[in-house]
């Protein structure tokens, strides 16, 4: 799950954090012992990825969207993408 209040893909994409994120889940998908991510103590592996992506509702078009999964699968299809607007899911 990421969150941004940023329009443009590239500026998201272009960032460290973002990338390292993605390049993190890509390279750990498997079944394999030394695939898979520790968390809370405990080994999760996976093998398909997906990243949840919030931001304001106010920001989320059908365009927006349809070039942000675009880009994001372009950039790595092995991940699939979802813009969900914060607003939905906060109360």
């Amino acid at each position: 799950m990421k969150t941004t209040t940023t329009k443009n893909v590239d500026s998201w994409l272009g960032t460290k954090a973002v990338k390292d994120n993605i390049e993190n889940l890509s390279g750990n998908m498997g079944t394999a012992p030394n695939k898979g991510i520790s968390w809370n103590g405990k080994k999760i592996t996976y093998k398909k990825a997906e990243i949840h992506i919030y931001m304001p509702k106010t920001n989320i078009t059908p365009e927006l969207e349809t070039e942000w999964i675009k880009k994001l699968s372009q950039y790595n299809p092995d991940i699939t993408y979802k813009i969900n607007a914060l607003e939905n899911f906060i109360k």
